[in-house]
Parts: structure tokens; C-alpha cells; sequence
């Protein structure tokens, strides 16, 4: 995870996704993660990656992210799983899928 025009960005593990802390506005977002693919993954921008075109493989979503619950113990500490807005710890994030 590092900090791009101003916010916190990583990828998940397959490096399809990229995802911001917070509800990012679009093009801040796609501006974002398309930094961090060319500083820490060596892409010259997003679309040069899985064949992604300009006519739009590209979605930003705003969701939802919470603390792994205690029955997960085999997870490590701060792993995130999905959850909806009025889940208990639920945090906002916005994913940036390719």
C-alpha cells in the first residue's frame, strides 16, 4: 500500500483489483490507481494491463469492507471481507476494477 495523489492504494492479489480508503470521486480514483500501476507495477498506465481498452473495461465501485470476524481465526489480523454500509465496522472503500 502507498499514497497516491493523496490517497492509500493497493492491490489485491491477483492485481486485478486496486482499491482506495474512502469513497473516491471517479477520476480521482481511476487518477489514483493508475499512478500506483505505473510507480509500483511498472505499467505504463492501466490499459496496458489484461487487455483493458479505453471503451470502458474499467469500473469504479464504492463498497463496503469490515474487520474479519472472530471465526475466521486462520485469517490474519486486519484481513477485510465484505459487508454493507450498516454492517458493525464497516468501512468505505472505492475498487477499481480491470
Amino acid at each position: 500500500m502507498s499514497a497516491h495523489y493523496g490517497h492509500e492504494v493497493w492491490q489485491d492479489e491477483d492485481g486485478e483489483n486496486y482499491y482506495l480508503a474512502g469513497h473516491v470521486e471517479k477520476r480521482r480514483a481511476l487518477a489514483a490507481a493508475n499512478r500506483y500501476a505505473r510507480t509500483e507495477c511498472g505499467f505504463v498506465n492501466l490499459y496496458d494491463t489484461h487487455g483493458v481498452t479505453i471503451d470502458g473495461f474499467l469500473r469504479v465501485d464504492h463498497v463496503w469492507w469490515q474487520p474479519a470476524p472472530d471465526d475466521y481465526p486462520d485469517w490474519e489480523d486486519g484481513h477485510m471481507v465484505p459487508c454493507s454500509a450498516g454492517d458493525k465496522d464497516a468501512q468505505p472503500f472505492t475498487e477499481v476494477i480491470l
